[in-house]
């Protein structure tokens, strides 16, 4: 088992890291809807990320999301995980886009080059999707989270 602040190795049955000091106990009541706000108010470096769903992210929207628009990355836009939502995104919508002039008999040699370019890219997507999918069914999927004594100093 990992510490979701210093990801120092600990056992199982402790109540807290031994190389940090943080308590399991700590993580209660953090939500997700907290770690969006904290990201905006800059506070980035003192979210955590758990495979413990917080009460407001339910896995039965997060599974929904990510069988049926998952290649989107609607799972991630679900969460707050925004870069690797836009990414997902943005390589499915642009290799769609080459897929269609191609099949249109769009004959430009930059449409063939990008083409394989934005395929191996989506390649990718599938196998963040693939997994991720994989993830959320046995509880290994990481969900921001934050609360407020996450950013107090010790």
């Amino acid at each position: 088992m990992w510490c979701p602040k210093c990801y120092g190795g600990m056992k199982k049955n402790e109540g807290f890291c031994t190389h940090c000091g943080f308590r399991f106990k700590d993580l209660e009541g953090a939500t997700n809807d907290k770690a969006r706000i904290a990201r905006k108010e800059g506070k980035k470096d003192d979210i955590l990320y758990v495979t413990t769903l917080p009460s407001d992210v339910k896995k039965k929207n997060l599974v929904l999301y990510c069988v049926f628009l998952g290649l989107f990355g609607a799972h991630n836009y679900y969460v707050g995980k925004f870069a690797k939502a836009i990414y997902m995104t943005a390589t499915f919508v642009i290799f769609t886009l080459f897929q269609v002039l191609k099949s249109l008999g769009v004959a430009l040699s930059f449409v063939n080059y990008f083409y394989s370019f934005f395929a191996a890219l989506e390649g990718l997507s599938i196998a963040l999707w693939i997994l991720d999918l994989i993830n959320i069914c046995f509880n290994r999927f990481k969900v921001p989270v934050y609360k407020e004594e996450f950013s107090k100093k010790v």
